[in-house]
């Protein structure tokens, strides 16, 4: 009590001050546990631990000849000739706990055999490759609710561009490094210095492995990304997978329980255990780059709003779509979702999704998106039946032989019958209307 007395004698001002500080610490704390509850629910709506099972398999099906072609590729450079090693023990003592020297031994084995294969056989390791990249890319693009894919020559060129520029730029990387640290000037610096170098080579995983995962995030969605959406969920997803590094290997070195069962192959579960992890937590960097979009949008004045209805939401994207199809342009969903504020993306995915099932409108781009019909020949009767509207779910009503539900459908049907005959109206002639309306002196 007595620590409360010299606040209650404190200031109005100080006292609603502190109030107003409690009130907005409240606040945060309920978005922040309100944004983690929306990241779990994403999380498990899009079954991404079934995905990242999924992963996993092809991943152990797919990993030696992704690094059979990733080690070809810095073989045909001479000047790599010394890398290739340090890149692989600097892939398999980081990214691989625990067991990381007894897999490399493995995989050197493999792809040591595999450098081996003629024409035919480089061919079939190369599309396997291939299925691992398509695998992942269409993985993060259902994260992010892209219906759209890119065309096989575009993926073929990204899935290229990554299995021969992604080797070759951690070996650069790599080859720098290494010329800096034996440079005369850095060698003789005194320990001191050899901490903070010590320091700066135990920060590379970390760092490969954000700036994998942020370009993963933003450029393998055919949609915009913005940079620090992906930016932030490939930090946190990038502390978990240091977190579950050390974890794992903690829980191998005291918990002997797969050694005893499977003794000397242990190592084969528990790999694929940690790849199984490894892709849980990049696909939770992923949802958490598509809830961090989410929670922008929503995160505006007026936050409390009604949710448009599908038909409404239609109607009014349509007629944006008519507007700048008028101007000849394209609209992509982040404009359409400023001009539509109370939509969201949950709301326009699944419209656009139905609008574009029905061929109204087409993505000719990443999330650009233009009108395929003429809106003189579309009618809000249209609209109506697209977005699955029913008069009381006439369709699932149950028991049609039943007396009460016969009597009740049959006034329902006509009723729909109605309705569809006052929708047939063309929405070029509503858009119009509207327009006139708009420009016309008041």
């Amino acid at each position: 009590m007595k620590s409360a007395r010299p606040l209650l004698g404190a200031p109005l001002e100080t006292r609603q001050a502190l109030a107003q500080a409690g009130g907005n610490a409240v606040s945060q704390a309920r978005k922040l546990l309100n944004f983690c509850l929306t990241l779990l629910r994403q999380f498990h709506q899009d079954r991404c631990l079934g995905v990242a099972a999924s992963l996993s398999y092809t991943t152990l099906l797919s990993l030696v000849p992704l690094l059979a072609v990733m080690f070809s590729v810095l073989a045909a450079f001479p000047v790599f000739d010394t890398v290739v090693e340090k890149l692989q023990d600097f892939i398999f003592r980081n990214f691989v706990p625990a067991s990381g020297e007894m897999i490399q031994s493995y995989f050197e084995g493999f792809t040591e055999q595999a450098r081996r294969l003629t024409g035919p056989g480089i061919f079939f390791l190369v599309v396997v490759a291939l299925m691992l990249m398509h695998s992942i890319d269409e993985a993060v693009n259902d994260i992010w609710r892209v219906r759209t894919q890119r065309s096989w020559p575009a993926k073929f060129v990204v899935y290229w561009a990554v299995l021969t520029l992604g080797p070759l730029l951690l070996a650069v990387s790599i080859a720098v490094t290494s010329f800096l640290v034996s440079l005369p000037v850095v060698s003789n610096i005194n320990g001191a210095m050899e901490g903070v170098r010590s320091w700066t080579w135990s920060l590379m995983p970390f760092l490969s492995t954000l700036v994998a995962l942020a370009l993963l995030y933003v450029l393998v969605p055919n949609r915009r990304i913005r940079l620090r959406h992906g930016l932030g969920g490939a930090v946190v997803a990038a502390l978990l997978f240091e977190l579950a590094k050390h974890g794992f290997t903690l829980y191998v070195s005291n918990v002997q329980t797969y050694a005893t069962i499977y003794g000397a192959l242990a190592v084969i579960p528990l790999f694929l255990v940690w790849i199984y992890v490894s892709w849980a937590v990049v696909l939770l960097g992923a949802e958490l780059s598509y809830c961090l979009t989410l929670y922008q949008e929503r995160a505006r004045p007026g936050d409390a709003h009604v949710p448009l209805a599908p038909l409404v939401a239609a109607y009014r994207i349509v007629g944006h779509l008519w507007r700048s199809q008028q101007r000849g342009e394209t609209l992509s969903e982040e404009r359409l979702m400023r001009l539509e504020p109370d939509l969201g993306r949950e709301g326009l995915v699944p419209v656009m999704e139905a609008l574009e099932r029905e061929k109204y409108v087409l993505m000719v781009s990443e999330g650009e998106w233009v009108l395929l019909r003429d809106t003189g020949e579309i009618t809000l009767a249209d609209l109506y039946n697209a977005m699955q509207h029913t008069i009381a779910g006439m369709p699932g009503l149950p028991g049609r032989q039943d007396p009460w539900n016969r009597e009740l459908l049959e006034i329902l049907h006509d009723a729909e019958e109605a309705l569809n005959d006052r929708l047939r109206i063309p929405l070029k002639q509503l858009y119009q209307s509207s327009e006139t309306k708009l420009k016309a002196p008041t």
